[in-house]
């Protein structure tokens, strides 16, 4: 019993030993220094990306509103290869006049 409490003294000592090596290579070598840049870099990283996706977000509006506002969307300037709009009101009367004889 007494060689198992000593057993676990020399483990829990070899531990705490261990940590403080671990804490002192972590002050000696600038780590929250460097922890510090990479929480200030990440913060930058995330304010622009927020841009990004506003600019991105208001850029989509702009494309859109342009294609509503093209001239290609406009009827009246439809070529004349296209739809109903261009058929002549003569061929339209004769369709409502064929269709009413059926």
């Amino acid at each position: 019993m007494l060689n198992q409490e000593i057993g676990a003294l020399e483990a829990v000592s070899f531990n705490a030993w261990c940590i403080n090596e671990i804490v002192q290579l972590f002050e000696q070598n600038s780590y929250p220094e460097l922890f510090q840049e990479i929480m200030a870099t990440a913060s930058e990283l995330r304010i622009k990306m927020g841009k990004l996706n506003t600019n991105m977000i208001e850029e989509t509006a702009k494309m859109k509103a342009k294609r509503i506002d093209s001239s290609e969307m406009d009827i009246s300037a439809l070529n004349a290869a296209k739809g109903l709009s261009n058929t002549k009101l003569e061929d339209l009367q004769e369709f409502v006049n064929l269709m009413k004889s059926m």
